[in-house]
């Protein structure tokens, strides 16, 4: 058993392959009861994706077409994995499979989840939790973040937010582990934050400066001396920088190349509500109220403002979130501050990253809960699953029953969300 444990639970490539084969089994299961149903109501995806089966991604700019209007809001990198798996069912059977593009979806929220999942795991063992324990708690954070019901409503429609969160929770784990050793980075491990910063970047590219603005504040004022915050930050910058050069390049191309191209896109005042136009809301605390947008594809929901409404992720979240700066400020082991200030800052920079974004682009958060509710989700999950529990059962002297308490409080939550998803969304 011990050695079962050493291998599932070493930390590294075998441990995130642990939490994909969780995730691959809640998908299964979710796949054969609330998404047991037909394609019909799915968002027309063959309308961004055709154009570049039939003139080329890379020919197109890898942006999104319509009758000579091109929307240049964000690279449209997130339906890439979607135009492969496409691509190839085009060349062998000549049609465009919804079928196929749901199962994508849920893949991608099923990876993000085992990510959410193995970073839980990282920070539970960073607070000093028992490896067999942290395990427990990272599982419980993938289920509860798999069946958060937006994450379920992705098989209608993936929004780049999702495989956003595939990418945000690894390379916060990198960052976390490297200010808890406060070592110097090695090379592999140095390409290998730059490949996922510039991922994050060329996927949303607002929500990753926000996330390195919100590391950089953080790391300043929870991170003591002996860390040297530009030689963390400059790899996330550089690759930012160069995703942005890449899509700045593709815009160009295409203006050179198609000269008669129109452009369209949301402007910051439109998102930001500064623009003065309250069809949607009518002041900034429709954020608090979670008053919630019904897109046109989703009209055939019931009580849809209902999923915006998740109190007990947010108030153990928010829980966990205080449980651990409150550690913080009583412990007196160096190692262990370093090991609690890392994970304050990777937790806390996602927290605030979504905090900021919400407060300046109100009305995209306010109008589309179905995509950006997982930027705060997907933290507090981590923060009420995984770290509450490590702390308090510190506490309680590690009680060897207490992790079953909040696993059976995470299966609880997660068939909650499951039930409210198929009264929500009925077949």
């Amino acid at each position: 058993m011990k050695k079962i444990l050493s291998l599932i639970g070493s930390g590294g490539i075998k441990t995130y392959a642990v939490f994909l084969l969780i995730s691959l089994i809640i998908g299964l299961f979710v796949q054969g009861t609330v998404l047991c149903r037909g394609t019909e109501r799915m968002f027309q995806e063959e309308k961004v994706i055709m154009p570049w089966i039939e003139n080329g991604y890379f020919k197109l700019g890898g942006m999104r077409w319509s009758e000579g209007v091109v929307k240049k809001t964000y690279p449209w990198f997130y339906l890439f994995p979607a135009f492969l798996l496409e691509k190839g069912h085009y060349l062998l059977f000549g049609t465009f499979s919804y079928d196929l593009l749901a199962k994508h979806n849920q893949i991608i929220s099923g990876i993000g989840a085992a990510s959410i999942g193995f970073f839980a795991f990282w920070a539970a063992m960073l607070v000093r939790a028992r490896r067999f324990e942290s395990l427990l708690f990272g599982f419980s954070a993938l289920a509860v973040y798999q069946t958060f019901p937006w994450n379920i409503a992705s098989f209608f429609r993936v929004y780049p937010t999702h495989l956003w969160m595939v990418f945000a929770p690894l390379l916060m784990t990198c960052i976390m582990r490297e200010l808890k050793s406060k070592r110097e980075k090695s090379k592999m491990n140095c390409v290998g934050e730059s490949v996922l910063a510039f991922t994050l970047f060329y996927t949303e590219y607002i929500a990753s400066s926000l996330l390195v603005f919100s590391i950089l504040v953080l790391s300043f004022f929870l991170v003591k001396k002996n860390m040297d915050l530009v030689r963390l930050i400059k790899p996330l910058i550089m690759a930012g920088a160069f995703a942005m050069g890449i899509f700045i390049l593709s815009l160009i191309y295409i203006s050179k190349a198609y000269p008669d191209v129109k452009w369209s896109g949301s402007t910051f005042l439109y998102r930001s509500g500064l623009d003065g136009d309250f069809q949607y809301y009518f002041t900034n605390n429709a954020l608090l109220s979670r008053s919630c947008y019904t897109p046109l594809y989703l009209q055939f929901s019931k009580n849809i403002e209902l999923l915006s409404r998740w109190k007990l992720i947010f108030c153990l979240g928010i829980a966990g979130f205080a449980a651990c700066f409150l550690k913080l400020a009583l412990t007196k082991v160096q190692s262990q501050q370093n090991g609690l200030a890392a994970v304050l800052v990777c937790v806390g920079a996602m927290i605030m990253q979504y905090t900021i974004f919400g407060a300046i682009f109100t009305q995209a958060a306010i109008t589309h809960p179905f995509g950006y509710d997982i930027y705060l989700a997907g933290p507090l999950i981590i923060c009420g699953f995984a770290i509450l529990p490590s702390i308090v059962g510190e506490t309680l002297h590690r009680n060897r029953a207490w992790p079953l308490v909040f696993l059976l409080i995470a299966l609880y939550v997660s068939m909650s969300q499951l039930r409210l998803f198929a009264l929500v969304f009925p077949k």
